[in-house]
């Protein structure tokens, strides 16, 4: 049988080894939540990234963004419109899915005072200018979405248009 002062020592040894092991796993959580987030905030930026050079880089788009920054939607043809505000389409879905991921914490409140504010305060405009955000317009968009990222679009209604890409100058 084993001493009591040898039991009591046992115990205290065995709750430090617990406790140990309890701030081993916690610094460990940290350590992959921050990966987590950095390997969402890479995968944010890098498909901006992309669809920016796929918009300055493709022969129909590079040219229909390049009209619509200096006349506007009122300057497009139909079927301009219908390229542009598709391509629009897919940056709002690129953007509600990385407020997702932000509403979760799976980006940092950096990312979201500094990336996706400047992202909303461009795309946000030109979703109102081609009818996305009218309720009377065929195209109203707000309705069917998460109720936090539509009132997260609503803050920037009725800002100025910014250009996307802007232009390159020629030498």
């Amino acid at each position: 049988m084993i001493p009591k002062e040898v039991n009591d020592w046992l115990q205290v040894v065995g709750l430090f080894g617990v406790s140990g092991g309890l701030v081993l796993v916690a610094v460990e959580l940290n350590q992959t939540t921050n990966a987590i987030r950095a390997s969402n905030y890479f995968s944010a930026a890098e498909s901006s990234s992309e669809w920016n050079k796929w918009i300055a880089e493709s022969e129909r788009m590079a040219p229909i963004t390049k009209k619509y920054n200096e006349l506007g939607v009122d300057g497009l043809t139909e079927e301009e419109r219908y390229r542009y505000g598709t391509a629009m389409m897919g940056a709002f879905r690129r953007h509600d899915g990385a407020f997702f991921q932000y509403e979760r914490g799976l980006l940092s409140e950096d990312w979201y005072e500094t990336i996706f504010k400047n992202d909303m305060a461009t795309w946000v405009p030109r979703w109102e200018e081609f009818g996305f955000l009218d309720e009377q317009s065929g195209s109203y968009i707000l309705e069917g979405l998460r109720p936090t990222f539509a009132d997260e679009i609503r803050k920037y209604m009725g800002g100025p248009r910014r250009q996307l890409v802007p232009d390159v100058q020629e030498e």
